[in-house]
């Protein structure tokens, strides 16, 4: 018993910490899914690495170069720089080479000779700059080992900032151009898989969503905004360089792809944090951040489209501001952290500032080295998706069960409507009924008649309410009570005696609301009196609302505790009605000696009722 007491005590505090276990779990695998793409070895086949090996010279400097020394390489303030030295292996004539190229041009001279470039990447004119990567192909004339290579890398500090000459250096291949393609692909396997994971995530979330809607659960626009993120994710982590521009050769597509990507991850981020923050201050201020890029991806589309701005200097802007929003919505969140007091929310906004904190780093990253990490960020964007599902479905299920509650509750409500109802027929007031019918049955055989027809229009009247939630003309409610005002003076005679003072008629209120009030003044008002009395019904209007007077001289005393008090849940029925309903009032007042007013206010503001009059 202790060992399954300790076990369930276990359970509970792992339960209690989930997001911080969570968090370690998603950390240690995206950690060694990075470890292994770092470490990734080649494998030998149909394609090899080339090395070069000699000397260097950018401007005025120079010096050595080797395998182990390509990262190294700096351009410092020169524009081009110029490697000299001899091939590691003989490439026989006719081998295709393959150079990747970061932002600037190659030229490859063997003994003096320059070798043409084989380039069959679709690349616009130029009016409009790269700055994603490609593979540039030669083919080899019969080089040897000992032949001397010269390659000449120009551009290094144009469009942008300086490039790193290693990246070309360390990407020197001999082989045809789909094994190159397989090998990259090896290379970003884990990326890849991470990248097809998020953009099916993100598909799958939004379609779930547009079926919640579609089945008419609410579901908030950061939902779906987080389903978009994903997919934006997915697709910026799909297109890499290395392997995608082996198979596409439109570099414009690609470059347009990517930068539109990067710019909807933070859009969709901002979109779908946003509705986490509550303080007033903090959630401006995200807004203005969402205001501001939005009209960033709005100037981008017409200037990259149309050649007036190139990518790398966009792409530089675009990196500064996008450093500076993910600082700044970072902060708001951890301040709004601080206020918090739900789990859930809680939650979403800790893994929000995991995936704020994961992309800053790739930005820095991508400063000092002019490449992403991507796994990072996938990691960032994982946990992050994780910790959303977890909300979502949290959400989603109190959503369903407050819909059953209210399915439970207007099934009660008819219920309840149905004994008020049926309370409201009351027996003797059947037997009374039928037994005026049976008199004017010997002495008045067509008033007879007419009773009956009047009685039977008082019963569906009744059974007719059962059917109708939504309100009802004025009008149609006053028929129903001059049918019941009919059948009680064809009992009581003279006893009953009724003014109208009808100002206003355009106008809706829930059907039974004033029969049951006039009911009352004759049971327990008029009829009370031996000479009977008078019943008053008014409408008139002011400015903001329609008012509905019933009012009698009768005796009626509001703390009658008699056996019909159960009559008394007509007018509580009717107040809780008017005010659900139309957002009106019930005022009941008494007079000094005698008499009841009963006052119902209904404000003109309501939606349904405003309809109404407009349309009469």
């Amino acid at each position: 018993m202790r060992i399954w007491k300790r076990a369930a005590a276990m359970g509970k505090i792992l339960y209690e910490k989930k997001e911080i276990i969570l968090a370690v779990i998603v950390g240690i695998f995206f950690a060694c899914m990075m470890l292994l793409s770092l470490t990734y070895k080649e494998k030998t086949g149909d394609i090899d690495r080339l090395y070069i090996s000699g000397t260097f010279e950018c401007g005025e400097i120079t010096g050595n170069v080797e395998k182990k020394t390509y990262g190294k390489i700096l351009s410092g303030h020169s524009d081009s720089l110029t490697v000299r030295g001899h091939f590691n292996r003989d490439i026989p004539y006719g081998s295709q080479i393959f150079l990747y190229l970061y932002g600037f041009r190659a030229a490859v001279l063997v003994n003096g000779e320059e070798i043409p470039v084989n380039e069959n990447v679709v690349w616009p004119d130029n009016r409009i700059y790269m700055a994603g990567g490609r593979w540039q192909s030669i083919y080899s004339n019969g080089i040897r080992r000992d032949d001397e290579v010269e390659i000449s890398i120009t551009g290094l500090l144009s469009r942008g900032g300086k490039k790193n000459p290693g990246i070309l250096l360390d990407n020197l291949y001999v082989g045809d151009r789909y094994s190159l393609f397989r090998l990259q692909l090896e290379k970003a396997a884990l990326k890849v898989a991470g990248a097809f994971i998020l953009l099916f995530m993100g598909l799958f979330l939004i379609s779930g969503l547009i079926l919640l809607k579609a089945i008419r659960i609410p579901v908030s626009n950061s939902y779906l905004a987080s389903g978009g993120l994903l997919a934006a994710g997915g697709v910026c982590s799909l297109i890499d360089f290395k392997y995608i521009t082996l198979i596409c050769d439109n570099i414009f597509i690609l470059d347009i792809l990517t930068e539109l990507s990067q710019l909807l991850i933070l859009l969709f981020l901002l979109m779908s944090l946003r509705n986490y923050v509550k303080e007033e201050k903090r959630y401006d201020l995200i807004s203005k951040l969402l205001y501001i890029w939005e009209l960033l991806i709005i100037i981008y589309c017409p200037l990259r489209l149309f050649g007036i701005a190139d990518t790398v200097i966009f792409s530089g802007v675009s990196l500064l501001a996008a450093f500076f929003l993910c600082l700044i919505a970072f902060s708001c969140l951890l301040a709004e952290n601080k206020g918090q007091q739900g789990k859930r929310i809680k939650m979403v906004l800790h893994s929000g500032m995991i995936l704020l904190l994961c992309i800053l780093l790739e930005i820095i990253n991508c400063c000092f080295t002019q490449q992403y990490w991507i796994l990072l960020f996938e990691g960032g964007l994982f946990y992050y998706t994780v910790i959303q599902i977890y909300a979502i479905a949290g959400y989603t299920k109190e959503r369903m069960e407050k819909a059953r509650m209210a399915d439970q509750l207007e099934k009660e409500l008819v219920q309840s409507q149905i004994s008020i109802l049926l309370s409201q027929i009351q027996p003797h007031f059947i037997y009374n009924v039928l037994v005026v019918i049976k008199h004017l049955c010997d002495v008045d055989t067509s008033l007879a008649k007419e009773t009956i027809t009047e009685f039977a229009l008082y019963l569906r009247g009744n059974m007719d309410s059962l059917g109708k939630k939504q309100n009802i003309p004025f009008e149609e409610e006053m028929k129903h009570v001059d049918v019941y005002l009919s059948l009680e003076r064809k009992r009581f005679e003279d006893k009953i005696r009724v003014e109208k003072d009808i100002r206003v008629w355009d106008f809706l209120l829930p059907t039974l609301s004033i029969q049951p009030i006039v009911e009352n003044s004759i049971r327990h008002g008029i009829t009370k009196k031996e000479d009977g009395g008078t019943i008053r019904i008014a409408t008139w209007e002011n400015e903001e609302e329609i008012i509905v007077e019933i009012s009698d001289d009768g005796v009626f005393n509001m703390d009658y505790q008699g056996p019909e008090r159960r009559s008394h849940i007509g007018i509580d029925n009717v107040r809780k009605r008017i005010q659900v309903m139309c957002g009106g009032r019930v005022e009941v007042g008494m007079g000094e000696k005698e008499g009841t007013t009963v006052t119902i206010h209904l404000p003109k503001g309501d939606e349904e009722n405003e309809s109404y009059h407009s349309g009469r």
